[in-house]
């Protein structure tokens, strides 16, 4: 594991950057694909749930 604080900065949804500082670097990168994952999972679910509302309503 890294030593010392590392500054990461990323960009959010909308666009805005954003700068942290953390003591743990791979901890808090994997927070933030893990939460990138589950979005993408969430979004995916939101548009299936869409899918099929939208073939219930032609039928």
């Amino acid at each position: 594991m890294l030593t010392g604080d590392v500054i990461l900065r990323f960009c959010n949804l909308s666009d805005e950057e954003t700068t942290v500082t953390v003591s743990q670097p791979e901890i808090f990168t994997y927070d933030l694909l893990e939460k990138d994952r589950l979005q993408k999972e969430e979004n995916e679910i939101v548009l299936g749930k869409h899918e099929i509302r939208t073939i219930g309503w032609r039928g």
